[in-house]
């Protein structure tokens, strides 16, 4: 007789769920109108040039704020820069 030592808990069996759910959300997307996934595929373009935008605008204050030409006033969305003056030793 075949012995299953295997054992399936229930943190196993609610990640197979999801995966099912999520399986599912594809299957949904597919069913949906050309015109509407037109509109999705727009959103998601500017979300991605969005984001592009954003981490090129603080990569760009982090080196100006390294160099000493801008100095940064608190953190998070609150966050300002100043004018700094550039120390030359």
């Amino acid at each position: 007789m075949f012995k299953n030592s295997t054992k399936i808990t229930t943190n196993t069996l609610n990640q197979i769920a999801g995966i099912d759910e999520f399986k599912g959300e594809w299957k949904a997307i597919g069913n949906l109108a050309p015109e509407r996934l037109d509109a999705l595929k727009r959103v998601a373009t500017i979300e991605s040039i969005t984001e592009a935008n954003r981490n090129t605008i603080k990569v760009k204050l982090r080196e100006l704020v390294n160099g000493r030409y801008l100095i940064r006033q608190g953190r998070g969305k609150g966050t300002r820069y100043t004018i700094g003056n550039v120390i030359n030793a």
